[in-house]
């Protein structure tokens, strides 16, 4: 999540969506942007039904966010755990983290198991980006994040922004469809329905 009283944003950061990215290049170009601390509503990837409950006053800004092929971002967060896993005490940082990777090492069981675990591996992202009487005002994609994230730019009346090559979400880097048997993308499929269907989302 970030904010700009001052250009009226409320960046709802979806996770592995590029909100790293896009609050990165952001917070660059905005003086003012700030978060909300994890109590009172807050925290980095508090929904936006969260967010406004704790803090109605952000109700007319400008609510942003970013979302990503469902069965590609289960595959991009499940490798990202991984990859933690491979460095010494990293994973002990995060309980979420040290779940998965001890209860379900498998990609099969993260996708069949976890978010029985874990609400947020179950929860499509339009629950993150929109509540009965409120919905994000700009929503772009990871697949399109550069010219996207120039877009909400425009949209502030922001200079182009270039963000360091460092600083931007690799992805997986394997074609993520590899990683599923029919059953599994079935289950996503099912699973995150509204997603594929608001935002027009295929295997």
């Amino acid at each position: 999540m970030l904010i700009s009283d001052a250009h009226r944003l409320l960046l709802v950061h979806v996770q592995k969506t590029g909100g790293s990215t896009a609050s990165y290049a952001l917070a660059r170009a905005l003086p003012d942007a700030r978060t909300i601390p994890g109590h009172g509503g807050g925290g980095k990837h508090a929904p936006l039904g969260r967010i406004l409950r704790h803090h109605p006053e952000l109700d007319p800004y400008l609510v942003a966010g970013f979302v990503r092929n469902p069965w590609a971002r289960l595959v991009s967060w499940f490798r990202m755990i991984e990859r933690r896993a491979t460095v010494p005490g990293r994973l002990e940082r995060n309980a979420f983290w040290v779940g998965v990777s001890e209860r379900y090492p498998t990609f099969e069981a993260f996708v069949e198991e976890a978010h029985t675990e874990f609400d947020r591996l179950g929860r499509p992202q339009v629950g993150y980006l929109s509540t009965p009487a409120r919905e994000a005002d700009f929503v772009g994609r990871t697949e399109t994040l550069d010219v996207d994230l120039r877009a909400l730019f425009d949209l502030l009346g922001l200079p182009p922004h270039e963000v360091p090559p460092g600083q931007r979400n690799a992805g997986p880097a394997t074609d993520y469809r590899r990683y599923y048997t029919p059953r599994t993308r079935d289950l996503v499929g099912a699973r995150f329905a509204a997603d594929v269907e608001r935002f027009d989302y295929s295997f």
